[in-house]
């Protein structure tokens, strides 16, 4: 995503099939009718048996990452939206799996896990890569050791700020026994590692820069066993890092917060709850809530971005063929935006990211359903 005043997330667990998500920031305003939006999908061959998990985009170059068989880092760049190439990091991209990217002063950085097959089993490290022109990567490890699982990466007053969780198991944050993390850097080489507050079995999936304070966005489940119960969306804010608190409201009660974008002054959350679309808008000391609709359930959202005064969120149907796209412009209201490319007989399409670029809306994702997936690319322009 382009560099501004506020700037997003993004993390997704997709490693536990199902991917968590991510964010963007903008200005928005209910004033004029929504812009039609005329929608061209794309399947890059780069893409071919990749999975995307993030996209965003810095001094006119398109970055997506992800992961490609057999298990390596996914790094494409384009400079259109429909022409994309793989970016081939060597060594430093062997055994790795990207979760999240971000624009930042210097360029672009990245995390995710490299795992490692050593005689005592499957280890992973949390790690970060740097670029500063999207072609040429630098890889280092975070901290927290082989439990921790960073899911997103954003920036705020100028530092890079990623989020996830520690005490992961064998199926992701979902199910970790650790709690809610973050790390911040200023120079993307020294990182500094802190709990959230009240953050207990939480991790964090989205991240935000609104109104000068950090914005952290996941979820709070119980653990038994194999089953993982949401709790509530999970939201802490703050003017720096070591000052965010955790927010509560009954309105977050039993929801999936995915990601956070930048809404008129404030902000909005986007995940799910109950198997159903959900989004948060933050009103002043408390929270607006959509209204429950059966036709927005067995969806959820993932990402959302602020565009031509409309905010605009995609994620994933758990059923049904296709990609969904909603947009609304008083963030209470939903409505589908039905196009025909975002239908396909047999695939499954899922969004891991939502950005505005030139003008257009970019959606990377995933089609599954085809033995192996591939990446995806969705581009929506006005009026044409």
């Amino acid at each position: 995503m382009a560099i501004s005043g506020s700037i997003r997330r993004r993390g997704s667990v997709a490693l536990i099939a199902a991917v968590l998500v991510s964010v963007v920031a903008a200005g928005t305003s209910a004033a004029a009718a929504p812009r039609e939006l005329s929608w061209t999908r794309v399947a890059p061959p780069a893409m071919a048996g990749a999975i995307v998990r993030d996209i965003t985009s810095n001094a006119g170059v398109l970055l997506a990452v992800g992961s490609t068989p057999p298990l390596d880092a996914g790094i494409w760049r384009s400079s259109d939206a429909a022409h994309w190439t793989r970016i081939d990091v060597g060594n430093i991209g062997q055994n790795v799996v990207l979760q999240s990217v971000t624009a930042w002063r210097q360029g672009f950085a990245a995390v995710g896990l490299r795992y490692t097959f050593a005689s005592t089993g499957l280890q992973r490290d949390a790690i970060v890569m740097t670029s500063t022109d999207g072609a040429h990567w630098r890889r280092a490890d975070l901290p927290g050791g082989q439990d921790a699982l960073p899911t997103s990466i954003g920036v705020h007053r100028g530092a890079l700020v990623t989020g996830g969780c520690l005490g992961v198991g064998r199926f992701g944050c979902l199910y970790a026994q650790g709690p809610a993390v973050i790390w911040t850097a200023p120079d993307a080489r020294t990182w500094t590692e802190r709990l959230l507050p009240d953050g207990e079995h939480s991790f964090v999936n989205g991240i935000a820069s609104v109104g000068g304070n950090l914005v952290l966005v996941g979820t709070e489940v119980e653990v038994d066993g194999f089953l993982s119960t949401p709790i509530a969306a999970a939201v802490w804010q703050g003017p720096t890092a070591a000052s965010v608190r955790r927010v509560r409201d009954e309105a977050l009660d039993s929801g999936i917060g995915n990601g956070v974008v930048a809404d008129g002054g404030t902000y909005l959350v986007v995940g799910g709850r109950s198997g159903c679309v959900e989004s948060w808008l933050r009103n002043g000391a408390g929270w607006t809530t959509i209204e429950d609709s059966t036709t927005l359930c067995d969806q959820q959202m993932n990402d959302a971005v602020a565009f031509h005064g409309t905010v605009y969120a995609t994620g994933f149907k758990f059923l049904d063929e296709g990609l969904p796209v909603w947009r609304s412009r008083d963030a209470t209201h939903w409505t589908a935006v039905a196009d025909g490319t975002m239908t396909s007989d047999g695939l499954m399409f899922e969004s891991s990211g939502i950005i505005e670029w030139h003008g257009r809306i970019v959606i990377a994702g995933t089609a599954f359903g085809d033995s192996p997936p591939d990446g995806q690319i969705w581009v929506g322009a006005p009026g044409r």
